[in-house]
């Protein structure tokens, strides 16, 4: 009997340390710096001698940690926070393929012997309510990246593309996020595919060239907020087959170029100019524009500007419609004067010199008789100048 109360205690207390172990998941990755927690997560897994692969890697439990917390712990992801990502059992219906975290599925760490890694997360329809935070990085196995259908906001990260080394598919479409879509750091993951960014608030487009060395797929479609010139460097994205960029207010030429394009949709834009790629032209390739694009306005010419020099000959320059005056340039309209010490100044449009000042419109410059020009004021029309 004494046996059995022994057993049936220790059995309660294991249970619960593990219950207590499993909630706490994320609990060492809430801080502002996770290294600390981080490094002792992973020297308690490594006390063992023997090697077995077992858990996930400590950094992606880190990741996912971070992106579940900068969105309040949302309860749509099915046991995330609790126990371990990649192993363990779940009752979650659908989830064949998966891990007891709700859509994250895992592949063991080529490197390392211990853990997995994370390969997957398809979150699409799940309520997520806040960001895409800037610790949410390090998966070197993560292949497909699906966000779509929430309420995300922005800024986007910029900063943990680059860590996703391996990453082929990213859907972050039919969300609410706003500022730069930053292609130019996504440009950087050489694996990367597929990019569907419609149907969000994106201002703007950054992408200035290189890159994207696989890409086949980019659709940033209905982000009306989106303004700026139509980026001429993904003319030249070596394996990109189809583009589009319909309902954005993008302007601008569409350059030449476009070696594998197959499929460009660009109706609805806010202000694209001149003829279409020839592209268009070549067999097998869907334009969704068939004529032209009005001429884009002329470029804008050098500044025309006046040439003048100072009273020891030194050349400067004034605007087009300002004139020399001395040593300095008067805008248009205005009045060049000279002071006492014959230095000279300007007086704006209507008024006049008077000493050391000028006289606005609608007023008038006593001289006292006999008095020098420092002496000189303005006052109103109708106020009397002293004797």
């Amino acid at each position: 009997m004494l046996t059995a109360r022994w057993s049936i205690a220790f059995l309660a207390l294991l249970v619960g340390g593990r219950a207590q172990q499993q909630q706490d998941a994320c609990t060492p990755f809430e801080a502002e710096s996770d290294g600390g927690a981080l490094l002792q997560v992973h020297q308690m897994a490594v006390g063992s001698e023997e090697v077995v692969r077992n858990s996930t890697r400590p950094s992606d439990i880190a990741a996912l940690c971070a992106l579940w917390i900068a969105n309040g712990r949302q309860g749509t992801l099915l046991d995330w926070g609790v126990g371990d990502p990649c192993v363990g059992t779940t009752a979650q219906p659908n989830n064949q393929g998966f891990g007891p975290w709700k859509g994250v599925a895992c592949v063991p760490c080529p490197a390392e012997a211990r853990y997995f890694c994370v390969s997957q997360i398809w979150q699409h329809q799940k309520s997520l309510n806040g960001t895409i935070p800037e610790k949410f990085r390090g998966l070197t196995e993560l292949r497909w990246l699906f966000l779509s259908a929430n309420n995300l906001t922005g800024p986007m990260p910029e900063d943990n593309w680059v860590t996703f080394p391996k990453l082929r598919y990213l859907d972050i479409s039919y969300n609410t996020i706003n500022g730069v879509l930053p292609l130019q750091r996504l440009s950087l993951i050489p694996s990367l595919q597929t990019v569907f960014a419609h149907d969000n608030h994106f201002d703007s487009v950054a992408y200035h060239g290189g890159g994207f060395r696989s890409l086949q797929t980019m659709d940033f479609m209905y982000n009306r907020n989106m303004s700026g010139v139509f980026p001429p460097a993904f003319a030249e994205v070596p394996r990109l087959r189809s583009l589009q960029i319909h309902d954005t207010n993008l302007t601008g030429p569409l350059p030449e170029g476009w070696p594998k394009i197959e499929n460009l949709v660009i109706t609805g834009t806010g202000g694209l100019c001149g003829p279409l790629p020839s592209a268009c032209s070549r067999k097998g390739v869907f334009c969704d524009v068939i004529n032209n694009f009005p001429n884009c306005p002329p470029a804008p010419g050098p500044p025309v500007t006046k040439h003048c020099r100072n009273r020891y000959g030194t050349p400067f320059v004034c605007g087009a419609e300002s004139s020399c005056c001395g040593d300095i340039c008067v805008g248009k309209g205005g009045k060049c004067c000279t002071n006492a010490v014959d230095n000279n100044f300007a007086c704006g449009a209507g008024s006049s010199c008077c000493g050391n000042a000028c006289a606005a419109a609608g007023s008038k410059c006593c001289r006292p008789e006999g008095r020098p020009k420092p002496e000189w004021y303005p006052v109103t029309q109708a106020t009397a100048c002293r004797a």
